[in-house]
């Protein structure tokens, strides 16, 4: 984060004092970034990727993502902190203001671009986020407004989180990030894995916003490749990568113990599968054949989502394992 911040310092730090033709140039100049093509070759690395995208490649997109990402650690950031470290000594609030608005301003030129890639659905989804926290209590986090009144959720947040939703749902149909199965030789290994983990973070979100506002989610398992990530570290390097699948067990999850980041992202897409088949049988009218809907199906589906669900319990690792344990099914 801090060198990426460091990054836009260097390209920006003097722009004010620069003369009208010099900063043409400099907007120019990320126009023209910004409507390259991403290179993904396949012998391409993290440091190479992050060179295509920052310093004097930087990009619109790339940009919106790294301010979106400081803001939302300010709005985390206590009080005394926030000034402490502030050259000028400002409080929270006026820097967190000054921040909106840049971003405000930021996203439409994102939103102007041609063409939707990766990099984008990074930007969506970073303007999701900060959607969540932005509006009503800065402290809040999803899982607790679940106790806020409904009309105050719906006001407040409901038509920024929803919209946010939208688009991010939208960039993932466009990069073809919902149908990732297999990796196909067209990216690194590292973006392949990256997709996969991506796709799995915002299936979950999609259904937890779903489950708060009452509404149908974005990102439907009819359209869908539903294939879970794999439990395996994130820096893994194709040499490892065959060793690494080994480690995994029948079901998927990987046997050496350890908790990482992708065990949580696997466990909550697991969960998020089973969350819209219920927010199908809730969700659903009466007059379109949803599966499982009819009198005589229902309590067949209910039962089929219920051994899904203690299947997911007891087959995910020990330390993670939720709820009252499993009974055989």
């Amino acid at each position: 984060m801090l060198p990426a911040l460091d990054m836009l310092w260097d390209i920006f730090g003097d722009y004010i004092a620069q003369d009208e033709p010099s900063r043409l140039r400099t907007v120019v100049r990320i126009f023209e970034n910004s409507y390259q093509q991403v290179p993904g070759r396949l012998a391409m690395n993290v440091g190479e990727l992050c060179q295509w995208i920052s310093g004097k490649n930087v990009r619109w997109e790339t940009i919106g993502s790294v301010l979106q990402i400081a803001t939302m650690g300010l709005i985390h950031t206590p009080e005394r902190d926030a000034t402490l470290i502030d050259p000028q000594q400002r409080n929270k609030d006026e820097v967190l203001a000054q921040m909106l608005e840049v971003i405000d301003q930021l996203l439409p030129l994102s939103n102007a671009l041609p063409a939707v890639n990766q990099l984008m659905v990074c930007l969506k989804y970073y303007q999701m986020m900060l959607a969540s926290q932005r509006f009503g209590d800065s402290s809040m986090e999803l899982s607790r407004v679940l106790f806020m009144a409904r009309a105050i959720l719906i006001f407040r947040v409901g038509r920024w989180l929803y919209s946010s939703l939208g688009e991010l749902s939208s960039c993932v149909y466009a990069t073809g990030i919902h149908q990732y199965d297999i990796p196909t030789g067209r990216y690194p290994g590292f973006i392949d894995l990256w997709r996969r983990r991506c796709f799995a973070v915002v299936y979950s979100i999609d259904k937890t916003i779903a489950t708060i506002l009452g509404r149908p989610p974005s990102l439907t398992r009819h359209y869908c490749v539903l294939k879970p990530p794999l439990d395996i570290d994130d820096d893994i390097d194709t040499s490892n990568y065959e060793q690494s699948l080994q480690m995994l067990d029948s079901n998927g999850w990987n046997t050496d113990g350890k908790r990482r980041p992708s065990t949580t992202v696997r466990l909550r897409f697991l969960l998020a599968t089973i969350r819209e088949e219920i927010l199908e049988l809730h969700l659903g009218v009466n007059y379109v054949d949803i599966e499982g809907k009819t009198r005589y199906s229902l309590n067949s589906r209910t039962r089929n989502i219920t051994r899904a669900n203690m299947f997911i319990a007891i087959s995910c690792k020990t330390f993670i394992q939720f709820g009252i344990r499993a009974r055989a099914i």
